[in-house]
């Protein structure tokens, strides 16, 4: 009786032909079993596999060929021809392999590796960004900028500021707001219409907003490239942030110790290439 005709029996109910297809077909799944623990010999190896374990998962990719099979009856393909991917798919789970996706560790760079540079003592993990290095500051100059911005809304008229704090502030519509006011919805319109003219025409808001601009494209160098173009660690870089903020509070002047601070760093680096020079 050929597989295809057992096949047929079994999709029937006789369950008890599962046993004659399997020895009539188990030496064609040990010899795709065998073919892939020899191409996959170091992975078995690493991995504790040893080919009975290749033998013993072909059971398994025996029934689901089964199931495959005959899910699709009328075809002409042998049932031989459904064993190899089966086969295939045990395997791979038995050795770990992924079929569309690599083992993230097997290919995995070390933090700790030394970077191909002049630098010395240098490896990956000072190359990446520090995310947390704009927090300590952050609620700082957020509260700041609001604040220099809310005094810029209070040189409007009364009515005029209370939109515009009502509006972005609290989130409420105009019509909202007109209500709260006693006043029409046109009027409110038109209230709100100039108060966004005068503060679009402020200069010291276009100030505040070049400055926001500005200082959100410096945060995303705090990474290695930022340390050797500037000499300053994320730390450094931190406590200046921070001086820059209580300085103009103060109304002190920040930009001289900037200038101080990188002119150190200069210097320094040119004693070392000196030192370095003199060595040679």
């Amino acid at each position: 009786m050929t597989n295809e005709e057992l096949c047929t029996l079994i999709a029937q109910g006789h369950e008890e032909k599962i046993i004659t297809l399997w020895e009539q077909t188990d030496k064609l799944f040990f010899m795709f079993a065998r073919r892939m623990y020899r191409r996959y010999s170091d992975r078995a190896v690493s991995h504790g596999v040893e080919l009975n374990d290749c033998f013993q998962v072909c059971w398994f990719a025996f029934l689901d060929t089964l199931v495959a099979y005959n899910k699709k009856p009328g075809r002409d393909k042998k049932f031989t021809s459904f064993a190899c991917l089966h086969v295939k798919r045990h395997i791979y789970l038995l050795l770990g392999l992924r079929t569309s996706k690599r083992e993230p560790l097997d290919y995995a760079v070390s933090l700790d590796a030394p970077l191909p540079t002049d630098e010395e003592n240098l490896s990956v993990i000072d190359t990446i960004a520090d995310t947390e290095a704009v927090k300590p500051f952050e609620k700082i100059e957020c509260s700041d900028m609001e604040e220099r911005i809310l005094e810029r809304i209070a040189t409007l008229p009364e009515k005029q500021a209370a939109v515009v704090r009502e509006r972005f502030w609290k989130d409420k519509t105009l019509t909202e707001i007109s209500k709260e006011l006693g006043i029409t919805t046109k009027q409110m319109h038109n209230q709100y219409k100039d108060a966004v003219r005068k503060l679009r025409r402020d200069q010291k808001l276009k100030e505040i907003h070049r400055e926001f601009y500005m200082r959100r494209s410096f945060t995303k160098h705090t990474g290695f490239q930022f340390f050797k173009e500037t000499g300053m660690s994320s730390v450094e870089w931190n406590i200046l942030r921070m001086e820059e903020l209580l300085a103009r509070n103060r109304g002190g002047d920040y930009d001289d110790r900037r200038e101080n601070h990188f002119s150190a760093k200069e210097n320094q680096g040119m004693d070392v290439s000196a030192e370095q020079e003199q060595k040679k």
